[in-house]
């Protein structure tokens, strides 16, 4: 696993001086793991929105940030996953934790808004350029420089969702579109604030900062669904079929595993190291589907 960003590594409840193999395997099973629940969720959301025609992104995040509490509690007092875990007083939240929510709760509102105007695997492709706005924030505002290698690593993985994308035929609004762009810029403006958090001088880990940031995301959320969506997802839900709830249950459960891993990845591989990566999913899964094809036309063919 590449490195791009220099210092050392964060993981939160890792081993301090693990060896380069353990460190690539660690980062290559947060990766492999982030891909499968960031898909599941992408297209249970959509699920959600089309077949069960509840249509509440606002609302169906802050449940998502439930969940991510809940299960961040059971790791951090149940399990006794982290030990030595940083306590912040509340005034240091307000500080240090809730401009990292506003930024992530902003983003996650922004994807999920989109998925109401695209269709996801367009939206996808949009959110290949987040590498690209993570590289340029990360110069303007945090005045870091990259070598040449952490530049060419953008042309095949942003511009190879740029061409996927062009001349795209599904249905979609141009303001889908905007919001989709949103959500890769809020989301490259997270990562480096998180970067900052979870190896700073006094970090964070993974755990305890989803532990602090989900309740100040919830009320992000609830306030948004109220000015926005009203009451009425709130009436709405009750209507729901079976099905429905196992579906809105299932994405905050997704929801939470994916929001934990996405941390880990950050501490582990750094703001524009693990933006790279996470957004190799989209040439890999295009990868995946074309060897699966591949073998089904040749196991028939002979």
């Amino acid at each position: 696993m590449v490195k791009i960003e220099g210092g050392t590594s964060n993981t939160g409840g890792g081993i301090p001086h693990e060896s380069s193999f353990m460190h690539n395997l660690k980062g290559f099973a947060y990766t492999i793991t982030a891909f499968i629940i960031s898909i599941t969720l992408l297209n249970l959301t959509k699920w959600i929105y089309v077949t069960h025609s509840f249509k509440y992104p606002l609302f169906l995040t802050g449940g998502h940030m439930i969940a991510s509490y809940f299960l961040a509690a059971v790791m951090i007092f149940v399990l006794d996953l982290v030990p030595n875990r940083r306590r912040i007083e509340f005034k240091d939240q307000v500080l240090l934790v809730a401009p990292f929510s506003l930024m992530g709760a902003s983003s996650i509102a922004c994807g999920n808004m989109a998925l109401v105007f695209l269709f996801p695997s367009f939206h996808e492709m949009l959110q290949n350029t987040t590498p690209f706005w993570t590289v340029l924030c990360s110069i303007i505002f945090a005045g870091r420089r990259y070598n040449t290698n952490a530049y060419l690593t953008l042309i095949p993985i942003t511009c190879g969702g740029a061409i996927c994308a062009l001349g795209e035929q599904s249905d979609f609004r141009l303001l889908g579109v905007i919001i989709s762009f949103m959500a890769a810029i809020f989301r490259a403006l997270r990562a480096i604030v998180q970067s900052n958090l979870m190896s700073g001088q006094e970090n964070i880990d993974s755990i305890t900062l989803l532990f602090y940031a989900a309740p100040f995301n919830l009320c992000l959320f609830l306030i948004g669904s109220i000015i926005i969506e009203g009451i009425a997802p709130w009436m709405e839900i009750w209507s729901v079929s079976f099905g429905g709830l196992v579906c809105i249950a299932g994405s905050c459960c997704m929801a939470a595993l994916y929001n934990l891993f996405a941390f880990l990845m950050v501490g582990h591989m750094g703001a524009v190291g693990s933006m790279i990566v996470g957004y190799l999913k989209t040439p890999s899964i295009i990868l995946l589907v074309l060897l699966y094809l591949v073998i089904v036309v040749l196991h028939y063919k002979f």
